[in-house]
């Protein structure tokens, strides 16, 4: 019998409050007795080592899958699929829908079942979308595979920070999240690499943006297979990690304030944050630095392409500049 059942069966008329202080000081106290600081620094080695990497990996996989319409467009895909007007910003569009309502839903399933199953679905389902793509023949077709694209990469960024969120504290979290936005600004790229690689292909039975499409998908879906196998929905679960480091896991979550790691999701909580200035503050940084982005993935390889170059040099040269931005930003994101 644990020390708090103790207390409310030798005191059955104790007040809650004081049941409330008991607990807290039981936790504290087995913190103190068990917190083993060099327990702590392999936790997090192994997780630095194994965690990072695979999500890293899978986030540059979602951000080339959302890219790739852009390289596409200066190889001729508006040409081939006899796009007309503004049906190539449609189809741009039809993305983002589906990216913005179904995202806070994804991210409570990621929270209600974790991460270890949600993650690897999202990517076998937004990377067989886009290796559909290069099957496509028409416009609507085209909207068709886009529209899937958004809806199952909408929830995939906030599902990793929500995941990361069990694994570190709040100190440690920033330079992490810092390595996937370098992802993001890497694949830029990579995929240019890729569009460089796959546009010289010539002869063959599809056009040829169709295996930019082709490998850029079924690369996705190798990841997803592979996260699917090793990726634990939490620490508890973690194939990697011996037992006193999963607890350790959750008592270095709780020594940074966070009272309880698994609790049940409160409306009233998720909507607290529109009661104050702050939450409106966010919104608009968002959406100025997620417009930048956008643009950035959408567009880029398009403008240079007017600026006379042709095809394979648009997709090389246009890219360049990102392995820099990303090694800045992982120096930037190391002293937050």
């Amino acid at each position: 019998m644990d020390h708090e059942s103790r207390i409310k069966k030798s005191s059955p008329e104790v007040d809650n409050d004081h049941v409330d202080i008991q607990r807290k000081s039981i936790s504290a106290a087995e913190m103190e007795t068990t917190f083993d600081p060099m327990v702590c620094k392999r936790l997090k080695l192994k997780a630095d080592f194994i965690l990072i990497p695979l999500l890293s990996l899978a986030y540059l996989f979602n951000s080339l899958d959302r890219s790739n319409m852009s390289n596409a467009h200066t190889a001729g895909l508006a040409e081939d699929l006899h796009l007309v007007g503004n049906q190539f910003n449609q189809a741009l569009t039809y993305y983002q829908i589906p990216f913005i309502i179904f995202g806070p839903p994804v991210t409570m399933l990621t929270k209600q079942f974790g991460a270890g199953y949600t993650l690897p679905a999202m990517l076998l389902i937004f990377g067989a979308a886009s290796l559909a793509s290069g099957f496509v023949t028409s416009f609507k077709h085209l909207v068709a595979c886009r529209v899937i694209v958004g809806a199952a990469e909408a929830g995939f960024l906030p599902s990793t920070i929500y995941y990361l969120s069990i694994w570190y504290t709040r100190k440690e979290l920033a330079s992490r999240i810092g390595v996937f936005y370098a992802a993001l600004t890497a694949s830029s790229a990579f995929g240019g690499l890729l569009a460089y690689g796959m546009f010289q292909i010539e002869g063959g039975s599809y056009f040829p943006w169709s295996y930019l499409f082709f490998l850029e998908g079924g690369l996705t879906i190798l990841c997803g297979i592979i996260l699917a196998v090793v990726l634990p929905s939490g620490p508890q679960s973690a194939w990697f990690l011996k037992p006193r480091e999963k607890d350790v896991a959750i008592l270095r979550l709780e020594q940074d304030s966070v009272s309880t790691v698994d609790t049940k999701f409160n409306w009233k909580e998720a909507f607290g944050e529109f009661y104050t200035p702050h939450g409106y503050l966010r919104c608009a940084l968002s959406f100025c630095g997620g417009t930048l982005l956008t643009s950035n993935a959408n567009f880029l390889a398009m403008v240079v392409a007017r600026l006379g170059y042709d095809v394979v040099k648009t997709n090389l040269v246009s890219h360049s500049i990102h392995p820099r931005l990303a090694c800045g930003l992982l120096g930037a994101t190391s002293f937050s």
